[in-house]
């Protein structure tokens, strides 16, 4: 059951009831997986789909989230709830800000689109689903393009996917396919890990507020993982390293 905007109230990021897990399948049906002690913390994933020849980003996140970004960060948006091809299309507008988030949510994961600009009808809100085919499932949401171009799209592609996972006391995992991150590991040799390689590499001067001055890098076969600290988090530099090295992490083809 979804909710409501006013139990989400007072809530904080953490302490909802997310299933977590140690894996996760990818919208295009790769499968991730992260053996940790604690995995109770959410899965979600950013990608972006080009469609009609327009980029559109879209993320992936657990039920529930929804309600938890119209409460906290959306707060003066009108909201509306429609049932759409099998489960449900909520769809929030601030009208101070002109945003828009639109989203279909399944039994377990939720699909996001956000826009900016005059308050959209629900087919304008709806146009860049209904270009995708959608399958919800406990471990994650396959997304993909419908086989043989869409009469009223033409064809749709995607592109960069990045997976994103809190672990407890140690940070924000940001998992991405070699050759295909937002960082490429130095040419040089890292500190030897279990599945890989490891790399330091500074924060900003304006990444204030976070327990750790360094963001740490692992490279493994199949995945480049930062591994990104928050205020919450350990600022043990020892204990991250630690726990880089020992992850056993892994992103099999679909």
């Amino acid at each position: 059951m979804p909710v409501s905007r006013e139990a989400a109230a007072g809530r904080s990021r953490t302490t909802w009831p997310w299933r977590g897990g140690s894996g996760f399948t990818a919208p295009d049906g790769s499968r991730l997986t992260v053996g940790a002690a604690d995995v109770s913390h959410p899965w979600s994933c950013n990608f972006v789909a080009r469609i009609a020849g327009t980029r559109h980003a879209f993320s992936v996140a657990e039920r529930g989230a929804f309600e938890w970004y119209t409460s906290f960060l959306l707060t003066h948006a009108s909201v509306q709830e429609y049932p759409y091809r099998g489960g449900d299309l909520a769809l929030a507008h601030d009208g101070t800000t002109h945003q828009t988030l639109t989203a279909w949510r399944g039994p377990w994961f939720e699909l996001h689109h956000q826009r900016v600009g005059p308050a959209p009808t629900v087919p304008v809100a709806t146009r860049v689903f209904d270009a995708l085919r959608l399958q919800d499932t406990p471990d994650g949401m396959r997304v993909d393009p419908w086989p043989h171009d869409h009469p009223a799209f033409g064809p749709t592609t995607f592109e960069s996917l990045a997976v994103f996972k809190e672990i407890p006391g140690i940070g924000d995992l940001r998992i991405e396919r070699p050759g295909r991150s937002e960082v490429s590991p130095p040419r040089w040799r890292g500190a030897p890990a279990r599945r890989g390689e490891i790399w330091r590499r500074s924060l900003l001067a304006g990444d204030a507020g976070r327990a750790r001055g360094e963001i740490l890098l692992l490279a493994t076969p199949t995945t480049v993982t930062q591994l990104i600290p928050g205020p919450d988090h350990t600022g043990d530099p020892a204990v991250a390293l630690a726990f880089l090295r020992e992850l056993d992490i892994s992103w099999d083809p679909a």
